[in-house]
């Protein structure tokens, strides 16, 4: 799987949609800020619809296991990443699978933890603020792929 991964009919089709992708990204939501910031910045946002928790938790798991970005990672490049850094991997995979789903389920936690209390001050500058950074942090990713990816050529 490694050698067909660094073919470069393989590789840079893949680079080159990821770097795009990130800069697509970067883009949306940086002009989302700047659209929440001409607006009004210090007005209430529409209220958002609510959905229901059960269905929307549903949907991302469903979304989640049929991903096959999501099972590829999980069933490929996991288990080769272990066998590459332990002796013992047959042993290790469960636990480092286990670090790995709590350590994913902290940062998700926090995260919407930490979104749901800002979002009592529900005014657009804060949600301007969050796309501004967030496109900012995608640019600079893409950023830097691209360099990596330059660099590679070179």
């Amino acid at each position: 799987l490694k050698d067909m991964l660094t073919r470069p009919v393989v590789l840079w089709p893949i680079t080159i949609g990821g770097i795009a992708f990130l800069f697509y990204l970067a883009f949306l939501s940086l002009r989302g800020a700047a659209r929440d910031w001409r607006a009004d910045p210090l007005a209430q946002p529409a209220p958002a619809p609510v959905a229901r928790a059960g269905g929307a938790y549903l949907t991302g798991l469903l979304m989640t296991l049929l991903n096959p970005m999501t099972l590829g990672f999980w069933f490929l490049a996991v288990p080769a990443a272990v066998g590459a850094i332990t002796q013992d991997p047959t042993n290790d995979l469960p636990m480092i699978c286990a670090g790995v789903f709590i350590g994913t389920l902290a940062w998700v936690v926090t995260f919407a933890g930490t979104l749901a209390w800002a979002g009592r001050w529900r005014r657009a500058w804060w949600l301007a603020a969050a796309d501004a950074v967030g496109g900012s942090v995608l640019f600079c990713f893409g950023m830097i792929e691209l360099w990596r990816a330059t660099r590679l050529l070179l």
